[in-house]
């Protein structure tokens, strides 16, 4: 996949992935960067993802590119269990455990991340995805762990202009400013049919769209 990322491709994942975790805590997989095709996880697991960065960007997939409306970036039926991610990067450094940083066009659907620990002192750290870009969609998918950043922190996703339905936090969410349960903060887009059961802390402020029951359009 790396080495094709930048060029339109289909992937799909046959059978569930085991990660070796090291008792140090290194990294066993390096971000696919620029990913520009579409990834059907098959309903199969990747187990035991670690990822350690010291720049933005970082997230299985560390960042999305290329999307257009006819041929969006996709990322469907997949579940990362055992996920560990931890960042030293300042400022704004969009992490998360799917996606790090999402240009337009990009579609997440029935992905879910559960028993993970995110960890991170910048900005933009999402469950799911950093940083979402215009025209993005989040669809049927879940987080559940432990995720601590600066500002903008999102149990789904952390901030942007997307549309986020259908989807659930049932994770601890910890930041200082702009920290919610679903996002973070969104500069446009809509939140339907989500909901958060999990802790959220923030030193500053809640975001807005810290919510605790299923919303309706």
């Amino acid at each position: 996949i790396h080495r094709f990322a930048s060029t339109y491709h289909y992937y799909r994942q046959d059978a569930d992935i085991f990660l070796p975790v090291s008792e140090d805590g290194h990294a066993n997989f390096t971000p696919i960067s620029s990913f520009s095709g579409s990834y059907d996880g098959g309903n199969h697991l990747i187990d035991g993802l670690t990822l350690v960065s010291s720049t933005g960007n970082c997230g299985f997939i560390g960042s999305s590119a290329g999307g257009t409306e006819t041929f969006p970036v996709v990322i469907a039926h997949l579940t990362f269990n055992r996920v560990t991610v931890r960042s030293t990067a300042s400022g704004a450094a969009p992490t998360a455990a799917v996606v790090g940083n999402a240009s337009a066009w990009l579609t997440l659907e029935d992905c879910h991340v559960s028993n993970a620990a995110i960890e991170a002192n910048a900005n933009q750290i999402g469950g799911l995805v950093g940083n979402a870009a215009g025209n993005c969609t989040i669809e049927n998918s879940s987080f559940h762990g432990t995720l601590s950043g600066g500002n903008n922190v999102g149990g789904i996703c952390a901030n942007g202009s997307l549309q986020i339905s259908r989807c659930r936090n049932e994770g601890t969410v910890i930041g200082k400013a702009y920290v919610g349960g679903i996002a973070g903060s969104m500069a446009s887009g809509s939140i339907e049919y989500c909901y958060n059961i999990g802790s959220v802390t923030a030193t500053n402020s809640l975001s807005l769209i810290h919510i605790s029951e299923p919303t309706r359009p």
